[in-house]
């Protein structure tokens, strides 16, 4: 058979497999598997290799571009697809006709020349420490549900997890004597050990010792986090919990995302050091951690205004005068 009749959905599914034999986790397999899908159904019915072109990527990115968002359980909003699913859309395209080009199915990179589109800059604000103690006090009951949100948002708040690390997490993992948890992410299943605070520690140790249920499905690596009934917590499952924690402590913006954000701009304004907080986070790379670095920094300069020890210094009358002179220049418009 020609490259170009090859059905689309037979090369995806040796991408797919290729994606899982180099170790990629399945919840990025799971992504690509229902972008190209939706590519796909947007061809027509069974497309092949030919109507793989640059032409056909931009109809399909302006077809995204207009195409309104379905509400679901967890989101109610039916506006257009953000800009960052559709710039995943974009790269999953790019990336699955790269690897068509390099195993000779394309004789060509098709889609070399294809963007996936521009994402906005966006400055995501922490939570501060009256918000967090806001969300805790949400869930200060004696009841199943408070003691395993506090440990999850604890959890999260002290160890920047990721949604489908902290759903990952196994109770043969979590270390109560030493508060470390064993994360297992990313190409291999590669695991990294992370640490946790007394407190968080505490909350756990209630939640395994006296809340959580026997599994439904026992097995070896059995999950730490369990539903009421004893299944495994599941993303939908988690980001449910936080939207009804929203409801309940009127903090609207509260995501698992801005815990994780909320971890490394807190972290390095106590004082720690970039490098560890990019092992902690699992990082390949300083460039997202550097984001954070910003952040903190701008913390930082912000407090020093606030509490400039030259500032609070009792000057000379005529040098008091001088220095105030000057900054009321600087600050004169025009």
């Amino acid at each position: 058979m020609h490259p170009e009749n090859v059905p689309l959905a037979r090369a995806t599914l040796h991408y797919l497999a290729t994606l899982t034999g180099q170790g990629y986790s399945p919840e990025t397999v799971r992504l690509y598997r229902e972008n190209l899908a939706q590519f796909a159904d947007f061809l027509g019915d069974e497309p092949t290799l030919a109507e793989l072109t640059l032409e056909s990527a931009l109809r399909y990115q302006q077809h995204l571009q207009q195409r309104p968002q379905k509400a679901t359980a967890l989101r109610r909003s039916t506006g257009g697809l953000s800009p960052y699913t559709i710039h995943q859309h974009g790269r999953a395209l790019r990336s699955f006709t790269t690897w068509l080009w390099r195993h000779g199915y394309l004789e060509s990179n098709r889609l070399a020349d294809f963007h996936p589109g521009r994402l906005p800059e966006r400055e995501v604000e922490p939570l501060s420490p009256a918000e967090q103690q806001q969300a805790l006090a949400a869930m200060d009951g004696h009841t199943y549900a408070d003691a395993r949100g506090r440990a999850v948002v604890l959890t999260l708040l002290d160890s920047g997890l990721r949604a489908s690390e902290l759903c990952g997490l196994t109770l043969d993992g979590l270390d109560l004597d030493t508060g470390e948890v064993r994360v297992r992410r990313g190409k291999g299943g590669k695991a990294r050990h992370v640490a946790v605070g007394m407190r968080t520690l505490a909350a756990l140790h209630v939640y395994v010792y006296r809340y959580r249920p026997e599994p439904a499905l026992p097995a070896l690596g059995e999950p730490l986090f369990l539903t009421q009934d004893g299944y495994p917590l599941t993303r939908g499952s988690l980001y449910l919990c936080i939207r009804r924690l929203r409801a309940r402590c009127g903090i609207s913006r509260l995501t698992v995302h801005l815990f994780r954000h909320t971890f490394a701009v807190s972290y390095l304004k106590a004082g720690g050091d970039v490098l560890t907080l990019q092992r902690i986070l699992g990082h390949t790379s300083l460039r997202m951690v550097n984001h954070y670095v910003h952040l903190a920094h701008s913390d930082v300069v912000a407090r020093h205004r606030r509490h400039s020890p030259v500032d609070r210094l009792q000057l000379p009358r005529t040098v008091d005068r001088m220095t105030r002179g000057r900054s009321a220049q600087r600050r004169r418009p025009g």
